[in-house]
């Protein structure tokens, strides 16, 4: 006999003494309901999609104009920081073969009883009137540049078979890297240096030149007192000038030539040492001013843009110091008597 449980589950029918065994069916699943799947509108794929998946996308017109004008404009912010981060590079090689003149200086100064190298040492001729320059005033040995070669070992030139040099450029550590001629001339030309602001009237006959010594200058001994290019002396307009410097020997000794014109400085007649420039960004070399075609040297205003709106000067205490723009238009203040000086072209005035 077939008995249910409780709880619905058959059991097996009972024998004689044993206990009824309960039988368990597996219960069926429940009946689901089928899911209704709705999909969404297809999209276009996305550009990263598109990518992702292989497939090669074009920019739109706009958007190269847009990636062009960015371009544009970044390198015009650049190009001028590059260009200026390549001047100061070349700047330093100057400041650095400055710093080497600096010290010859000094060492000529020291050997020769305090004495300033002269810009040049003279040679002249009774015989070729009117005391004209002949021997020696083509040669590179007898300007500042030979004469400190003993010091420099560095930067000579020398004739070839008695012969003037053939034009070159200058070598070694009398070599600025941004020195350019035409630059140059330009700052000749400024109505503030030798000319009256247009071009060539204050550059002819000196730029270019026939041959560069050195692309430096030499200050030159300007006379025993001060002097102004323009009226009042000493007011702000027209500071006080004494460049330092010395005139090196002279035969100008016969009768038709006159007296020698030799002038010594030393150290100790130079006010402020610190202050007073000596060498500075310029030109030596030989220039073609008509029947004058020796060699010369130009220290000063002209050097006014040689490096980013200024140049490298070596003062005479040895140190060498970029000043921005003219260095003829620093002025300063003497509060002894009123009267304004050039800072740094003013040897005599100043503690």
């Amino acid at each position: 006999m077939l008995r249910r449980g409780l709880d619905g589950e058959d059991a097996i029918p009972e024998k004689m003494g044993t206990r009824p065994q309960i039988v368990r069916y597996a219960q069926r699943p429940e009946r689901q309901t089928p899911r209704i799947q709705r999909h969404a509108p297809r999209k276009e794929p996305s550009l990263n999609s598109r990518v992702r998946s292989g497939i090669r996308a074009g920019f739109t017109l706009i958007e190269l104009l847009v990636v062009i004008a960015i371009i544009a404009l970044l390198a015009s912010i650049l190009l001028p920081v590059f260009s200026q981060a390549r001047e100061k590079a070349r700047q330093a090689v100057c400041l650095s073969n400055e710093k080497q003149i600096s010290n010859a200086v000094l060492m000529y100064a020291q050997d020769y009883d305090e004495n300033l190298v002269p810009g040049r040492n003279y040679i002249w001729s009774a015989l070729q009137p009117p005391c004209s320059l002949v021997s020696k005033t083509t040669d590179f040995e007898p300007t500042w540049c030979g004469l400190l070669q003993p010091y420099l070992k560095e930067g000579g030139k020398t004739e070839q078979g008695g012969e003037p040099l053939p034009a070159g450029d200058a070598v070694g550590v009398f070599k600025c890297p941004s020195f350019d001629p035409t630059r140059y001339a330009m700052g000749m030309d400024a109505a503030d240096c030798d000319g009256d602001g247009t071009p060539g009237s204050g550059s002819t006959g000196w730029m270019p030149s026939r041959n560069y010594f050195a692309n430096y200058g030499l200050s030159s001994y300007t006379g025993p007192g001060e002097f102004s290019n323009c009226a009042p002396g000493g007011s702000e307009q027209c500071p006080w000038q004494a460049f330092a410097g010395a005139i090196g020997r002279s035969n100008k000794n016969d009768g038709e030539c006159g007296g020698s014109t030799a002038h010594n400085m030393t150290l100790s007649q130079v006010a402020r040492p610190s202050s007073v420039a000596f060498v500075g960004d310029g030109f030596t070399g030989l220039v073609n001013l008509g029947p004058y075609n020796g060699s010369a040297s130009l220290f000063g205003c002209e050097a006014a843009d040689t490096h980013n709106g200024g140049a490298n000067f070596v003062m005479l205490d040895g140190h060498v110091q970029f000043i921005h723009g003219n260095i003829q238009n620093n002025e300063t203040l003497d509060p002894n008597d009123g009267q304004w000086y050039g800072t740094y072209v003013d040897y005599l005035r100043g503690n």
